[in-house]
């Protein structure tokens, strides 16, 4: 169910304009997902239009917000409204506010925290032998395993960029889904590791090795032994497979995924998905006659 309490949830919808048919009938769905995130027969998501569907898979369980105005095809469930976009991300956001409180934090014995650095006191887990260096900043939500270093000047778990137009305004939506860090992982000084979106956490996987100022973002999945030099950014909801290079300032479009292996050269902007092993490498800048 999309919410712990039907009455609140009909009240909310009821506010968004919604009939008691299709609250019902939406209300059954299990969780809310973006196309560009992995669907299931029991996913809510949305579809402004027949191309938006282009190369998405839908399994025929899910039920799919669309609007009157156009013809939508597919072997799914068609809900109907008349803003199927601003009606999806109002309901996204009621529901992350509806979560409830977070556990006390654990935090191992043997990790070690350098000078000013704050770490909250609900929602994060530190294991064993972990290494938080000055002035870092973990929020609710993140999982750090053992062996891994944080740098100096680190902020983990901050909320993701999603700016979207709601029922509460345009607004930068809430995060919840969390940051999990693998064992013996690595992170520079002064990067910054979003919130996962929903229930699809932030992850870096273990033993990689993360260079100074880099930014990954909302539910972004790192491999394993991934080696990110500095400054490289990462767009929200990309996957990258084991043991890919990352090199200066490269920036990974959001969405992207990366196979096993592929070399990413400094300053590429990789804006294609590629499911097998590549060398990216940009034009390098030349001087112009005058």
């Amino acid at each position: 169910m999309l919410h712990e309490h039907y009455d609140a949830f009909r009240d909310f919808c009821q506010s968004l304009g919604l009939c008691d048919k299709i609250i019902k009938n939406i209300y059954v769905a299990d969780r809310l997902r973006g196309l560009s995130e992995e669907l299931d027969h029991k996913s809510l998501t949305f579809a402004d239009t027949q191309e938006a569907l282009n190369g998405i898979v839908v399994p025929a369980g899910a039920k799919v917000l669309v609007p009157s105005e156009q013809t939508i095809e597919g072997p799914f469930n068609f809900v109907v409204v008349d803003n199927p976009r601003f009606i999806f991300w109002s309901l996204f956001e009621f529901i992350e506010r509806s979560k409830g409180v977070k556990f006390k934090s654990n935090i191992s014995q043997s990790c070690q925290i350098g000078c000013n650095s704050i770490i909250s006191d609900v929602g994060v887990v530190i294991e064993d032998d972990v290494v938080i260096d000055d002035g870092v900043i973990i929020k609710p939500g993140v999982t750090i395993k053992k062996g891994a270093k944080i740098g100096p000047g680190c902020v983990i778990g901050s909320i993701g960029f999603e700016v979207k137009d709601t029922i509460f305004g345009r607004i930068v939506l809430t995060h919840n889904g969390g940051v999990l860090i693998e064992e013996n992982v690595e992170l520079g000084a002064l990067c910054t590791v979003n919130q996962g979106l929903s229930d699809t956490p932030t992850h870096i996987g273990m033993d990689s090795k993360i260079d100074s100022c880099v930014h990954i973002a909302h539910s972004t999945s790192i491999g394993r032994r991934n080696i990110i030099a500095a400054n490289v950014t990462f767009g929200g909801s990309v996957k990258t497979g084991d043991d890919i290079f990352f090199g200066l300032n490269s920036t990974i479009k959001n969405g992207i995924k990366l196979a096993n292996g592929c070399f990413i050269g400094a300053s590429a902007f990789v804006s294609e998905s590629y499911d097998f092993s590549v060398k990216l490498i940009p034009r390098a800048a030349k001087p112009l006659r005058l």
